[in-house]
């Protein structure tokens, strides 16, 4: 009985995964062919000094094991024919750029009735040679050429620092009167909408070598059920792949946005798919936010009405009429952006506040032990 409920369970998993990792194509795409090609990112193939020691340092020991059943991956799964053996993947001479790896997807909890599969997410868990490898891959593919807005998994651009730089504006506006309006943007399951034709055909046009496009490709080919879109949810290429995907998404059309220097102006902050869309006035927010859902539709990312907030800030507390899809964007007062609370009046105080209440409440728990 109980292994007849569990194979129910594992259906409706099936089930769930198929639908949300299978989004329907876009209705309309980016013309990649008038794109301007960009001189390709010499990206090495050859061997990095010490490049196996340093990838061993990111291995975390203790996690969850995929199929090879390996969790503690820098103790057990490090030394020189690893390398050895990742080197022949990225060597374009001995290696066509296929790869074949076997993975399993997990889920983790998020908030909500827990019986509602939307309400968990779930997560790639992956063996510790692919990590290895994919640790590899992302050491070689930094990309310089990354909007100055994204901080989203840059090395040298914490969440700490976007915020600063957001409440820092906040505060500039506030002190000099200067009117401000922001749209925090929220995507619709962003990293498993994108439509993966079109990541490939970007990744070609303005980025990397056809063997490490391919590489990339192959890694998305080996599924036990048929997924179709979507970045993988647990592996360390993921983020830096959307970023790419939100760059040349965000690159469409020329914004206003806010003046940032004489000759400079500032049209959002980006950290992944967390974005904050910033104008002078409403109706250059609403053209904003506009021209961000129509360039969505076109690489398979939504917009969610529901969870994007817009601020006034100022001592003006009119409420703002910005929309998505015919449905008007809630107007709030403060707003939770990458852990921090911002405010229509740049006050800190509440911030702190709920830092010190969650601290408090960490203690609390800790009590009993």
């Amino acid at each position: 009985m109980a292994s007849f409920f569990q194979a129910g369970k594992n259906d409706r998993w099936l089930e769930h995964f198929r639908d949300i990792l299978n989004q329907p194509n876009p209705p309309k795409t980016y013309c990649f062919d008038d794109m301007e090609q960009i001189e390709e990112l010499d990206v090495s193939t050859g061997r990095i000094v010490k490049e196996e020691t340093v990838t061993a340092e990111c291995l975390r020991n203790r996690k969850s094991h995929g199929t090879d059943e390996i969790a503690e991956g820098r103790r057990q799964y490090n030394g020189e024919k690893t390398c050895e053996a990742i080197q022949s993947l990225l060597e374009p001479k001995r290696s066509p750029g296929r790869l074949e790896e076997r993975r399993h997807r997990q889920t983790t909890q998020k908030k909500g009735n827990l019986s509602d599969c939307g309400n968990c997410r779930g997560i790639t868990l992956l063996s510790v040679p692919g990590k290895t490898f994919c640790v590899v891959l992302l050491r070689r593919l930094r990309a310089e050429r990354l909007r100055e807005e994204q901080a989203g998994f840059r090395s040298g651009r914490p969440c700490c620092e976007q915020t600063f730089t957001l409440r820092n504006i906040i505060e500039q506006c506030v002190k000099y009167c200067q009117p401000i309006v922001i749209n925090f943007v929220d995507f619709e399951k962003a990293f498993d909408s994108i439509h993966r034709e079109s990541l490939w055909a970007i990744l070609k046009k303005v980025w990397c070598t056809a063997t490490f496009i391919r590489i990339i490709k192959n890694l998305y080919l080996n599924s036990s059920c048929c997924i179709a879109t979507g970045v993988r949810q647990g592996c360390i290429l993921s983020p830096i792949l959307f970023n790419r995907f939100r760059h040349e998404g965000n690159d469409g059309e020329a914004r206003t946005g806010i003046s940032w220097s004489e000759q400079k102006r500032l049209t959002d902050l980006d950290f992944a798919d967390d974005i904050a869309l910033l104008a002078e006035d409403e109706n250059e927010l609403q053209q904003i936010t506009t021209c961000l859902n129509n360039e969505a539709n076109m690489i398979g990312l939504r917009i969610s009405a529901d969870k994007s907030k817009v601020i006034r800030v100022g001592f003006d507390r009119t409420q703002l009429s910005i929309n998505v899809d015919d449905t008007t964007l809630e107007t709030v007062d403060s707003f939770t952006y990458l852990g921090s609370t911002v405010t229509y009046n740049s006050d800190a105080e509440r911030d702190v506040r709920i830092r010190i209440a969650k601290a408090a409440a960490v203690f609390q728990r800790l009590q009993p032990i």
